[in-house]
């Protein structure tokens, strides 16, 4: 129970500290108005919250202990594990470890704090979001997942959940992912970026400095890029020769661009992919049915926030066998 109880606590400091990213990465009016008025008036730091029209200071320090506890309550938990001799391996423990070995090193406790906090949160939010939209599609697209289901079965099996050895069998699994990532933009405008230089797009002028986004979801939904983009079509990114359409690659976009693209591109393509590829081979994902036995499809409606999460929403998860159940614990 302490065990769940300390998960419980981490989960919700990294819950609450996505959705305050996503609260100030928005197009905020007040939010914008305060960071410039912040800039311009430097002595305001010093007067108190209560003032009026100051209450964002008080906001701003909720959000700043949000950050700190988001880094600080599970590197302290590591450290107790490392005192009580209990502590499972781990990016933490390992450089701590380091550390107690070679003090000399120039490597903080603090670096290895913050540095951790960086690895997890940096896609635990665009990746909770593609699997919840992933788990919604295969609600609403039961053909695909199916079909999905049927690649799996054939290939990997019922004895054993599917494996990255799998992948390059798996062929449309990757599709259905890829198609996910396509279809339901997590990061519909990416990063924001600053033109290093003067330049001009469709007749309008970028002075440098500007800040652009990009309209990835746009791409995403380019009829000229992709036919009938709204529509979900794994098969688009099977090759034709396998009797797909052979459209464009979405992955080079939906992770950005530049200096900014997504470190982990690679590694969050790859967790989905094997998320999915799991589900998929022991459960099977459904419409909850109302009083007269109907199915009741899911909204597909997206979270405020620069990253799209689908709101909550209900379906019905089942094994999809007996021998599903028990290889679903292993």
């Amino acid at each position: 129970m302490a065990t769940m109880s300390r998960s419980k606590t981490k989960i919700t400091s990294t819950m609450r500290n996505m959705c305050t990213r996503c609260s100030v990465s928005l197009p905020n009016l007040t939010l914008s108005w305060s960071t410039s008025f912040l800039s311009c008036h430097h002595s305001v730091r010093y007067l108190p919250s209560w003032l009026p029209g100051l209450g964002f200071k008080k906001q701003a320090l909720q959000w700043r202990k949000d950050l700190d506890d988001l880094a600080s309550i599970p590197f302290n938990a590591v450290k107790a594990a490392l005192a009580a001799e209990d502590a499972p391996d781990s990016y933490v423990a390992s450089h701590l470890r380091s550390h107690t070995s070679k003090p000399n090193t120039d490597t903080s406790e603090e670096e290895i704090m913050w540095s951790a906090a960086s690895l997890y949160t940096g896609g635990s939010d665009t990746t909770i979001a593609g699997l919840t939209a992933f788990v919604l599609l295969m609600c609403l697209h039961r053909d695909a997942q199916k079909r999905a289901q049927e690649e799996i079965d054939k290939v990997v099996g019922s004895d054993r959940l599917p494996t990255f050895a799998d992948m390059v069998d798996l062929p449309y699994i990757g599709a259905c992912v890829k198609e996910t990532l396509r279809y339901w933009t997590v990061a519909p405008l990416g990063l924001p970026h600053r033109a290093m230089e003067d330049g001009q797009y469709s007749n309008y002028d970028i002075p440098a400095g500007s800040t652009v986004l990009a309209n990835i979801w746009g791409i995403m939904h380019d009829e000229t890029i992709y036919s009938d983009p709204f529509t979900f079509k794994p098969e688009r990114f099977l090759p034709k020769a396998a009797g797909g359409l052979g459209e464009p690659d979405c992955v080079p976009t939906v992770f950005g661009y530049g200096r900014r693209i997504c470190p982990g591109m690679h590694l969050a393509e790859s967790s989905l992919w094997i998320y999915a590829a799991c589900m998929l081979a022991v459960l099977d994902i459904a419409p909850v049915r109302d009083e007269s036995g109907r199915e009741v499809p899911p909204g597909a409606e997206a979270g405020p926030g620069i990253i799209s999460i689908p709101k909550p929403f209900v379906c019905d998860i089942t094994p999809r066998s007996a021998a599903s159940a028990v290889l679903g614990t292993q």
